[in-house]
């Protein structure tokens, strides 16, 4: 199945339709996700879990790109060979970007200079100029997969509470919280992580962040000292045993499959929503993506319902926050239940069970089209209200529909 996940979503009609979708690749299994608006704009922040160094990369090591002082000489002490790596994605507004971040601190006694030095301070391609000389942040690693990942530092904002910084966004989400760092954006991961677990702010740890200080010339911001929030910054040729280098690995998307993954189909050219967050490529005959004469329901067991049609729908081709989506374009059945749908496996595609009547079940249903993608299948969401922003029903069908006397047409609305 594709890295950035290929979904297939049957349309629902409320309790008189069978709906079905799937989910992304094992790789990447949604451990937990927030959404939230922030000043008019939608941000979704994805934690796929934890790999291991050797999962990720090998042989390969993070510090053989190791920091140099201005003589040649290396620079820094390690703290970790191994850091195991925490997987993210994350969108503001529909841009997507995937990134590894370094589970604990690979070294101290390392200035922000010496990181630029390597090349793994910006990850931009740009020059920065250290000492009166430019060093090229280009510093990339592959994995043993053949994903080619840049190296920088984390973006953390000019403030503690900086909300979009990615300091706040990924480690303060999965962290336990602080004084700082509390309410629902903060520690969304049913178990989050301890200053332990990460190391930060443990024993008065501060973090390198890729950021200049406003405040000052020459100076780059950290982050943590006893609390993961705290907002500090330092000049950047400072080196102590409580400053860390902590790695961020961006994925870098090769240039074909940029914005997601290419399908076994050729897609049709796309029309953007007018919030950037949908893209629409048009309706695909089912012979397109899967075998002539199959259903779902050949690989998913769900006996319950009568068909609707031959139960072999055309598709809906969207991408929505870098995910690809098929939703069906009618539905395959009716007189069905949601248990019914649950037992077969397919409501959340999520691979959590849900218990009904007393019995865990599963939702972890999995179909693969004629071009060899495996996609998981469940349901779409809808969100808690008629004009939830967030629920795809909304943002999907509503997107597509000619629109009703909820959902106001483009350009005085944003469905249609």
């Amino acid at each position: 199945m594709p890295s950035d996940g290929r979904f297939v979503v049957p349309a629902a009609l409320l309790l008189l339709a069978f709906g079905l979708s799937v989910m992304w690749a094992a790789r990447d299994e949604i451990t937990a996700s927030h959404a939230f608006e922030y000043h008019g704009g939608h941000i979704v922040v994805t934690f796929h879990g934890e790999a291991s160094h050797e999962e990720v990369f090998g042989p390969h090591a993070v510090w053989s790109i190791a920091p140099r002082t201005g003589e040649g000489s290396y620079e820094g002490a390690h703290l970790d060979r191994a850091p195991g790596w925490l997987s993210f994605q994350y969108s503001i507004n529909g841009t997507r970007t995937e990134l590894l971040v370094a589970k604990k601190p690979v070294m101290n006694h390392v200035s922000w200079d010496a990181i630029a030095r390597a090349g793994a301070a910006l990850g931009t391609d740009e020059p920065v100029v250290v000492s009166g000389r430019p060093y090229a942040q280009n510093a990339r690693l592959r994995a043993v997969d053949g994903r080619e990942f840049r190296v920088r530092l984390p973006r953390c904002g000019q403030s503690t509470m900086a909300q979009l910084s990615e300091w706040n966004l990924l480690i303060g989400g999965v962290h336990a919280g602080d004084p700082d760092f509390t309410g629902g954006a903060y520690g969304w991961l049913p178990e989050p992580y301890t200053d332990g677990d990460l190391m930060v702010g443990q024993a008065g740890s501060l973090t390198w962040c890729q950021d200049a200080w406003r405040g000052r010339p020459g100076y780059r911001v950290l982050r943590g000292y006893f609390h993961v929030s705290r907002f500090h910054a330092a000049s950047s040729d400072l080196r102590t045993d409580r400053i860390v280098w902590r790695p961020v690995l961006e994925l870098v998307q090769p240039e074909a499959d940029a914005g997601g993954h290419t399908p076994g189909w050729d897609p049709a050219p796309g029309e953007t929503s007018p919030h950037r967050d949908v893209t629409y490529f048009g309706m695909l005959d089912h012979e397109e993506v899967f075998e002539t004469g199959w259903r779902l329901t050949d690989d998913v067991p769900l006996d319950a319902g009568v068909y609707i049609g031959d139960g072999t729908p055309s598709w809906l081709h969207f991408e929505l926050e870098g995910r690809t989506l098929l939703v069906a374009a009618s539905p395959v059945k009716h007189s069905l239940s949601w248990h019914a749908i649950a037992r077969a496996g397919a409501a959340l595609g999520d691979g959590t069970a849900v218990r009904v009547l007393g019995t865990s079940l599963p939702q972890q249903a999995e179909v693969s089209d004629r071009h060899g993608d495996r996609y998981r299948v469940r349901l779409l969401t809808c969100g808690e209200s008629t004009m939830d922003p967030r629920s795809e029903w909304n943002r999907l069908i509503g997107g597509v529909h000619v629109g009703d006397g909820d959902f106001v047409a483009s350009p005085d609305g944003r469905y249609g």
